[in-house]
């Protein structure tokens, strides 16, 4: 189960056993559960600063602000070490009701909770900067520092090497090694999602090998809302909330968009080339609001940029929102979208995307084993052991 998931569960199983205690009071007692809520609240206000503001944050934190509000008085007889023998029946009544509100909300978190992806082989690491896109960005080490610029860079635990296996359309095997060394891929998201919302595709690359870049800006030159401050815990939030009330419009912005995103391409491979000491080339990723950008970004650099990718090429993929159906299973149920505990979208996703980089490279065929050879080898294998 994820982090978040059991941040939240926690904050509802402290409000529920808060809740329940007016259920089995027996004999007069210091009245400590009362303070569970307070607990409950200052974690649920934490949560959305850890994992950024939505739905299912707001709807906790306002259920634990109710149960905080409604346990002030007997917060106080705990404080005042007074003891407690009997509860009010409007405190009775009130307490079962939000008992009720937090076993509802338990199960909603519970159904709708993020598949929980596994990377025991990527080191996933994050490195934040400070700037604007006028003046360039430098990097910070100070965790209340403001980031400007988030860098998440996925690696594989294994040795890097430059060799790839592969099949082709025939079913050959082919061995070979990219001459110019394996393409650091750069890679930028539609708006409406994260970097943690990809996370299950990026890491399946970063799994089978490749250097994976990801990269989000929140300069001040550069602002995607208004309505609300353009920091990470509010954008993803406000751009959904415009999308599903289609105030967003995604294809008549798309001019709009493909400027802006142009230079964030241009800045992150400008970054990137800290990650790049042996000066391998790039392969740039993106989404839906990427696609314009994709092609023009990847002439402007054709020297450092060995081809494009498009995720929203593939019709079965939800374009624009990430692997919502593994990392936001109730984004992916308002969009008519289930939970896909299998990772099949962001998995095809990778494999396309492998395909594109090896269509794009150079790579020197060292070795071909053919469908027919290999099947000959395994008869006679077959006949020797007979």
């Amino acid at each position: 189960m994820c982090d978040s998931t059991l941040s939240e569960l926690l904050v509802l199983f402290l409000l529920a056993a808060s809740s329940a205690r007016v259920l089995y009071i027996r004999e007069a007692r210091i009245d400590a559960l009362a303070s569970l809520p307070q607990i409950a609240f200052i974690i649920s206000l934490l949560n959305i600063f850890i994992w950024g503001i939505s739905p299912v944050e707001i709807w906790i934190c306002i259920i634990a602000f109710y149960q905080f509000a409604l346990n002030v008085p007997a917060a106080i007889k705990v404080w005042a070490y007074l003891y407690v023998d009997f509860y009010h029946p409007a405190f009775r009544f009130f307490s079962i009701f939000a008992l009720l509100l937090n076993l509802i909300t338990l199960v909603f978190v519970f159904y709708f909770r993020p598949v929980y992806c596994e990377s025991n082989n990527v080191v996933i690491e994050t490195y934040k900067y400070a700037g604007k896109f006028s003046t360039g960005f430098t990097p910070i080490e100070s965790k209340l520092e403001k980031a400007d610029a988030i860098l998440t860079v996925f690696k594989s635990k294994e040795e890097e090497s430059d060799t790839i296996s592969y099949k082709t359309d025939k079913g050959d095997t082919v061995t070979g090694t990219f001459t110019a060394g394996k393409p650091i891929i750069i890679f930028i998201g539609d708006k409406r999602a994260n970097t943690d919302m990809y996370r299950p595709y990026l890491a399946k690359i970063a799994e089978d090998g490749y250097t994976v870049i990801a990269g989000e800006f929140f300069a001040a030159d550069m602002k995607w809302i208004d309505s609300a401050p353009d920091i990470p815990h509010f954008r993803r939030f406000v751009i959904n909330m415009q999308d599903l009330s289609d105030v967003l419009d995604v294809e008549a912005q798309k001019a709009n968009y493909t400027g802006r995103i142009v230079k964030e391409y241009t800045m992150l491979l400008y970054l990137a080339g800290e990650f790049n000491k042996e000066r391998k080339p790039y392969f740039i990723i993106g989404d839906k609001m990427c696609s314009d950008a994709l092609p023009l970004t990847a002439a402007m650099y054709k020297d450092a940029v060995t081809g494009f990718f498009d995720m929203s090429s593939i019709e079965t993929y939800p374009a624009g929102y990430g692997c919502l159906e593994q990392t936001d299973p109730f984004l992916a149920y308002l969009h008519g979208r289930k939970r896909d505990s299998l990772l099949k979208i962001p998995r095809m996703l990778a494999a396309r995307s492998e395909e594109s980089i090896i269509l794009h490279s150079n790579i020197e065929v060292n070795e071909i084993a053919s469908t027919d050879k290999a099947s000959e080898e395994n008869k006679e294998t077959g006949e020797e052991t007979e």
